[in-house]
């Protein structure tokens, strides 16, 4: 099977399409094409077209077909992951909530299909002494994210915050104790999986109505808190009593290895176009509203989406 990806990453180095690329060549014959190479690319050169959402806007052309399309930011912009991926023969949206919602909208089928780790890149790297309490890699965005960042420094002032891409994300994880995260929007983001991939314990919010607990045993893989005063008492609980850190971490990091990687997320795409390829399906309207969301899952987590 010949497939083409398409995302670029001239912007961000960091895109999720850079996880997508290295885990479909394991599975396909796959060739990345950047936005500004697709007016040249003829037609039925590859058996498949993969878009990952990169943020940007491009045209498309129409006749890039069989298309499948992965929504990443439908918290963020909803109308415009609706006018981009919407006419893709297959689509598929990061957030559980966003491909009910896109589900809702378009009247077509939506598969949720959540975000993931890359087990080469998201690793524990064992030279790496833990020289910080916690750890937050990402933006520094949203008031709520800030308030509960800033309470964390004022309660925990060896602690390490900025952006990390790649081995140096690893590196940053490694030499902490406890991860941290906060949702914007609440939405389930690339943290949840590739903090606990780097061998970390996580204390994240308690994202609600959005597929986590079907991710995960919130009681074995994750700390959750709800507000600033919890948050403060989950971080101390898990920097009071290292069994319970190595348990909590050692217990996450073989569930997502095993059931979230971008090779799973990978596989379930090809999966669904070898299957819509064999009976000749291609994107169609229907004439209402389907609600069918396609997800695999279980509390033990052997089965995830």
């Amino acid at each position: 099977m010949k497939v083409a990806i398409v995302f670029d990453n001239q912007t961000r180095s960091e895109t999720t399409g850079f996880y997508c690329r290295r885990a479909l060549s394991r599975l396909a014959d796959v060739e990345h094409l950047l936005p500004s190479e697709l007016s040249e690319v003829p037609e039925s050169l590859f058996n498949l077209f993969v878009f990952v959402d990169d943020g940007l806007d491009y045209p498309i052309p129409e006749h890039l077909r069989p298309r499948a399309a992965w929504a990443i930011d439908t918290h963020i912009s909803f109308a415009r992951c609706i006018s981009r991926f919407g006419d893709a023969d297959w689509l598929y949206a990061a957030q559980k909530m966003g491909a009910s919602e896109m589900q809702a909208s378009l009247g077509r089928e939506v598969t949720w299909l959540p975000l993931a780790c890359d087990p080469e890149r998201h690793r524990p790297i064992s030279r790496e002494a833990e020289q910080f309490d916690f750890a937050f890699v990402g933006h520094e965005i949203g008031h709520r994210r800030i308030d509960m960042l800033n309470r964390l420094r004022a309660s925990f002032p060896n602690h390490w915050v900025g952006q990390a891409y790649h081995t140096e994300m690893a590196r940053r994880y490694s030499q902490c104790r406890v991860a941290f995260n906060c949702s914007v929007g609440g939405d389930v983001n690339m943290r949840l999986f590739e903090a606990v991939a780097c061998g970390k314990p996580l204390v994240t919010d308690a994202i609600g109505n959005n597929g986590l607990e079907e991710l995960f045993d919130l009681d074995a893989h994750l700390r959750c808190y709800s507000d600033p005063d919890s948050l403060v008492a989950e971080m101390e609980r898990l920097l009071s009593d290292e069994p319970l850190r190595r348990r909590q971490a050692e217990s996450a990091r073989q569930h997502v290895v095993n059931c979230h990687t971008y090779t799973h997320r990978m596989q379930r795409i090809l999966e669904l176009a070898r299957k819509g390829d064999d009976q000749h399906v291609r994107f169609s309207p229907p004439p209402q509203i389907r609600c069918v969301l396609r997800i695999r899952s279980s509390r033990c987590g052997c089965a995830g989406p």
